[in-house]
């Protein structure tokens, strides 16, 4: 177990937050380590006298993965945990669980009886229960009518939804406190809706952890945009086709500009039927295996595959998907549309294209998963080998995002540019670590907002995150060259 791990500066200060506030949301990025603070809450919660605990996730896979560790942070701490699934939900998700898993889900009820009978059991055996359960399965512990001393809910914004927002609601009212995590609060028109500025159910933002302040304290990576130009008409091109050259182009444009890494990158597909094809009626898994490329595709309706093999489960896809990830030495193309955007830790990925249109949320998510540090770069650190933030040192710098450009593409592109730059300044980024990037058909420019100029002159005011990008610079500098016009000001 891992009870030697302490808190960063701000982890302690979202345990503080809690610990002078009965309610409220925390918002923290992917990375920062928020089921650690968790877990370390959970047990100042428990050496306070709490008896009750209730843990929410959104899926069954997350929830189990959420109670390892704070199971590991609270260390020798006696409990009693009980899992709250319905059959449903078990039946949707049991080929993504291991079999250790699986087993603890077979033990898992939704009978408000069974609920009852666990808290008078604990009681007897006077130690406190951890009631863990998903957002489709909150209601059920709702109408057992246990006192709840203290409630945690992971992802919260997926709290929002028609389905969920009412035993959320109620879990609010009869939990004595109640603290919500999010990487992307979800918000509403109305304060009195169903969305997470409701500060009558959620409370109001408490604690919020800046992308500026994880970086510092190394436990993540900025990122970096990068724009991949394909020079063709994506019209003249089936999609299929576009999607298996722009994951070879990928790969050798990383290996050309960035090759001090294995590259291992998440693809954003728009599809599962793209996704299926690719692998069905290209030579995508042919070329990966010739240039040493490890591929995991995974799909709801086809399944899971690794370098063209059927994988028996989703368990074992993320085991083997763990251990590649987890080899500095190998290589790895990640194909999904939406299956790992939330939750799910991917070790050693450098790099996400985007090839879809996304939502806010899961657009921030998926940026997320390539913003985590490396092992060795953690190791570095502790070792005191590498100052914390100091990225220029770090094995891996930055995470890579990058965004195909076609020849007819314009007119989507800054409607698409805007949206990863927008995600990036919500998830808190300073805008000088996103604005410069490299033009990958070779040659260096820097990208700017359309109201820089203003910017620069007023020194004072932060980038606003609803800035548009430029992608022309001819139309506004008359053909100077961007570098000297900055130096000129």
């Amino acid at each position: 177990m891992q009870t030697s791990i302490v808190p960063y500066l701000y982890q302690e200060r979202i345990l503080q937050a809690k610990r002078e506030n009965s309610k409220g949301i925390l918002v923290a990025g992917t990375g920062a380590g928020k089921s650690y603070t968790m877990g370390w809450s959970i047990k100042e919660r428990i050496a306070a006298g709490d008896s009750i605990i209730v843990v929410v996730a959104p899926r069954i896979l997350l929830a189990q993965q959420l109670f390892k560790s704070i199971d590991e942070r609270i260390g020798k701490t006696k409990i009693q945990h009980r899992f709250v699934y319905s059959g449903e939900a078990i039946e949707r998700e049991e080929k993504e669980l291991t079999s250790e898993q699986i087993l603890d889900v077979h033990f898992s009820t939704t009978s408000i009886h069974k609920i009852q009978e666990e808290k008078e059991r604990a009681d007897r055996n006077n130690v406190p229960l951890i009631l863990i359960t998903t957002y489709h399965s909150l209601d059920r512990i709702v109408e057992s009518g246990i006192p709840i001393d203290t409630a945690y809910l992971d992802e919260v914004h997926n709290a929002v939804s028609l389905e969920f927002s009412k035993p959320v609601r109620q879990l609010s009212e009869i939990a004595a406190r109640m603290y919500s995590y999010t990487a992307t609060p979800k918000k509403t028109d109305s304060a009195k809706g169903r969305g997470n500025n409701n500060e009558e159910v959620y409370g109001k933002i408490i604690c919020e952890v800046t992308a500026k302040e994880l970086i510092e304290a190394g436990a993540i990576v900025p990122p970096k945009i990068n724009y991949l130009y394909s020079n063709i008409n994506a019209s003249d091109v089936d999609n299929v086709s576009l999607t298996r050259d722009i994951v070879k182009q990928t790969f050798e444009h990383y290996s050309k500009y960035h090759s001090h890494l294995n590259h291992k990158i998440l693809f954003a597909c728009d599809g599962t039927e793209t996704i299926h094809q690719l692998q069905t009626q290209t030579d995508l898994v042919k070329w990966a295996q010739q240039n040493s490329i490890d591929t995991f595709i995974t799909t709801s309706n086809h399944g899971d595959w690794v370098n063209g093999v059927r994988v028996k489960s989703r368990s074992q896809f993320l085991e083997m998907l763990q251990e590649c990830g987890s080899d500095p030495n190998r290589k790895m193309a990640v194909l999904h549309y939406s299956i790992l955007s939330e939750g799910i830790d991917v070790p050693g990925l450098t790099g996400c294209v985007l090839l879809r249109n996304m939502n806010p949320i899961t657009l921030t998510q998926t940026i997320g998963r390539v913003l985590r540090m490396l092992p060795a770069d953690r190791r570095a650190i502790s070792e005191g080998l590498v100052k914390a933030g100091d990225t220029d040192s770090y094995v891996k710098g930055y995470g890579l995002v990058t965004v195909p450009i076609h020849k007819d593409s314009e007119n989507d592109l800054e409607q698409g540019v805007s949206a990863i730059y927008n995600a990036l300044c919500g998830m808190g980024f300073p805008p000088e670590v996103i604005l410069h990037e490299e033009d990958t058909r070779g040659k260096k420019e820097i990208t700017l907002p359309d109201n820089f100029l203003q910017t620069i002159k007023q020194k004072t005011k932060e980038i606003a995150a609803d800035w548009e990008w430029v992608y022309k610079k001819n139309e506004f500098f008359g053909g100077d060259d961007v570098e000297d016009w900055i130096a000129a000001l």
